[in-house]
Order: C-alpha cells, then sequence, then structure tokens
C-alpha cells in the first residue's frame, strides 16, 4: 500500500495478525495497547510493585506472568523460564 508516498508491507506467515490504520486524529481504541502493563523491562518493576500487583490475583504464577495486564511481554516460553530459574 502506498500513502503519501510511504510504504507499508506486513509480513505474516501464521495469518495471526492484524493491521490497522488510524488517521492522525482519531483515537485508538481497536488496538488494546491502552490496556497492556508495564513493560518487563521497566525500571519502575521491582520487587515491590510485583507483590502489590500479585498481592489479590487469584490465580497460578503462571497465569499472572502470561496476564499481558499486568506485564506486557512475557510469552509462554519466557514464563516458562521464569518459572524454572526460581
Amino acid at each position: 500500500m502506498e500513502f503519501n508516498e510511504v510504504i507499508i508491507r506486513y509480513i505474516d506467515v501464521r495469518r495471526l495478525g492484524k493491521l490497522y490504520y488510524l488517521k492522525e486524529s482519531e483515537e485508538d481504541n481497536f488496538t488494546g495497547i491502552d490496556k497492556l502493563g508495564m513493560e518487563y523491562y521497566d525500571e519502575k518493576l521491582n520487587k515491590a510493585t510485583l507483590k502489590s500487583m500479585l498481592l489479590n490475583y487469584k490465580k497460578t504464577i503462571k497465569d499472572a506472568l502470561l496476564d499481558q495486564s499486568l506485564i506486557a511481554g512475557i510469552g509462554n516460553i519466557y514464563a516458562d523460564e521464569i518459572l524454572f530459574s526460581i
């Protein structure tokens, strides 16, 4: 696709992704990015922050690690590695 001399290419052989086109003034109510938690590499993520996040969490630790609304960017393999290292 070409938009004002900008070329956008998207390749997803697994066909799992989505591509959204928003106008510059349009609010992003589509992607869910506003529902993501802090990034796993955020300096503010420490033991105290994690403890407060999990204080009332009623699921397993692995479910908590995979919950993107708590900590974004941890997938199944990384969750397994984290739990193995504990």
